[in-house]
């Protein structure tokens, strides 16, 4: 505040007798505070212009009220002209009641005092001004009759360095801080250097009913571009702040997210969160990023995906090393060399396990063309195979059975009606007649991979002949064969053979394979040989 000078005042005593009828008016209208209040600090610096609460920013009409009270009867109003208030207003402590600026000022400074402050000219118009009090003043013009009661004393000056050079006669003057831009009062009388001066608290505040109260539209700190920090501030100590330092947001202490609250990025698709106690989650629609010289993860991880691919490395002339870390300290390693083009265990020995169960991990497709699996059941080791079309689980060495039959297969003749069109796998068990009974076991599903033919120099002039196998159909050695399959069709010459067959044979039951000859001569001495994997279905 500071100390009014000596000015001539051109209105009425009766206008001065006015203004401070008006303080007392307003003295008398303070009432308690609520006692529900929501503060927020702002520690601006020295000079910034005040912070703004802008309510109901659009330019739409009608009033806007903020309500008080515990029966929410009390309420703040502007009707588009003025504001109104519904009760008295109380300002607390020191708080003033400013016009254009903090010159032009009314407040209470110590207990039972009001301050009126004008840096040019206090102008009161009133019919009649009643003082009561005493009035202690350099210089008081006036054109009629001013009277001052009472013995209450207001002593205000201002000093660069009130600690130092303000001697205190009344315990309470209030003396102006030139240095640091403060008002402070007196709590000790003495000389010089003796008084004690302290800061007269004060802090800007707004209050809002936390069950009622609605803020409309935005809440506006520090509209200005003069700079400066705003703060909110925290605690039972008021020690921890929330602020934006003009580029970041800053929280003093941590951050707790109750329940599974998430901060976001973006939309909800990014954010940080823990669905779950005890659980963290990072989510992200499409991509989840990563940059750091190292990634350090302590625990198990676990990735699981739909089919999809863990990409390691970025695309550069590197090589990408997995290191794992034994129970003696040091490093087994494993990885791409990019020198070498190849995986490699970087000169350290390696034992792969095969996936082992009753069943294939996955269905065979190109995404596990090579996998290996070990049926528990049978023994057998199993490879995803997916050249030729099969894409199927099939043994990994290959099995082969060969049979030569050296007398005439006739022409028009097949296995069903002449044993001399199969390969010879001894004497005939069972039924009699030309039609051999007696074949090869097959206990599990299989699927023929390759074939090789050979015949004595008797060619195919007219017709074509096919390599058939036959089978039982069924687990008995006994039971007539049919056809099972056709291996390979439209033959006419003495040699074939092939490796990219996908012909499948159904296991659990017996077969034989020869010939189905439709040429228009016999045909003689010939081999054949069937390359097979077992299959699992």
């Amino acid at each position: 505040m500071k100390k009014i000078a000596k000015k001539s005042v051109k209105k009425s005593a009766t206008k001065s007798i006015c203004l401070v009828m008006l303080i007392a008016i307003l003295l008398l209208g303070i009432t308690s505070a609520s006692a529900a209040e929501i503060e927020i600090f702002s520690n601006e610096e020295a000079g910034s212009n005040a912070n703004s609460l802008i309510l109901d920013q659009d330019s739409s009409g009608g009033n806007v009220d903020l309500v008080f009270g515990n029966a929410i009867s009390e309420y703040l109003r502007h009707d588009g002209s003025l504001f109104h208030l519904s009760d008295d207003l109380l300002m607390d402590n020191s708080n003033s009641i400013q016009f254009r600026d903090s010159d032009i000022a009314i407040n209470s400074s110590i207990d039972g005092q009001m301050d009126i402050d004008a840096d040019v000219k206090i102008e009161v118009t009133t019919p009649l001004l009643d003082l009561n009090g005493t009035l202690d003043s350099t210089g008081i013009t006036s054109t009629g009759t001013v009277d001052f009661s009472g013995s209450d004393s207001l002593i205000i000056r201002q000093d660069s360095d009130p600690a130092t050079n303000a001697a205190c006669t009344t315990v309470g003057e209030i003396i102006y801080d030139t240095t640091d831009l403060q008002l402070q009062h007196c709590t000790s009388t003495g000389a010089a250097g003796a008084a004690t001066w302290v800061q007269v608290e004060g802090s800007g505040s707004h209050t809002q009913n936390t069950d009622y109260g609605t803020i409309q539209n935005t809440f506006t700190l520090d509209m200005d571009d003069t700079g400066g920090n705003v703060d909110l501030i925290f605690g039972t100590t008021i020690g921890q702040y929330l602020r934006h330092d003009g580029t970041f947001f800053h929280f003093s202490d941590d951050m707790l997210m109750d329940g599974a609250n998430s901060i976001q990025f973006r939309d909800v698709q990014l954010a940080i969160n823990s669905s779950v106690d005890g659980q963290m989650d990072i989510d992200a629609d499409t991509e989840l990023e990563i940059t750091s010289p190292l990634v350090d993860i302590i625990g198990n991880l676990n990735v699981e995906g739909s089919g999809e691919l863990v990409e390691l490395g970025n695309n550069s002339a590197s090589d990408i090393i997995i290191n794992f870390d034994d129970d003696e300290g040091t490093y087994q390693q494993f990885g791409w060399d990019d020198s070498e083009e190849a995986f490699s265990t970087y000169y350290e020995e390696i034992a792969l396990r095969t996936y082992q169960g009753t069943v294939p991990p996955l269905i065979c497709n190109s995404l596990i063309t090579g996998m290996q699996w070990m049926d528990t059941e049978t023994g057998i080791n199993y490879s995803c195979d997916t050249s030729n079309g099969r894409s199927k689980w099939l043994s990994i060495g290959d099995l082969s059975e060969q049979g030569a039959q050296p007398n005439l297969c006739s022409k028009g003749d097949d296995l069903g009606d002449n044993e001399d069109c199969g390969i010879s796998m001894g004497d005939r068990i069972g039924l009699g007649g030309d039609v051999p009974q007696m074949g090869l076991y097959l206990p599990y599903p299989a699927t023929i991979t390759g074939y090789g033919f050979s015949m004595d120099s008797d060619l195919c002039l007219a017709g074509s002949f096919d390599i058939e196998v036959w089978s039982t159909g069924s687990n008995s050695d006994d039971n007539n064969y049919s056809l099972e399959t056709t291996v390979a069709a439209g033959l006419t010459g003495e040699v074939y053979n092939s490796n990219s067959l996908n012909v499948d044979l159904n296991g659990d039951q017996y077969y034989i394979f020869g010939l189905d000859n439709n040429c228009n001569k016999d045909l003689r001495e010939f081999s054949i040989n069937l390359y097979y994997r077992w299959r699992h279905e």
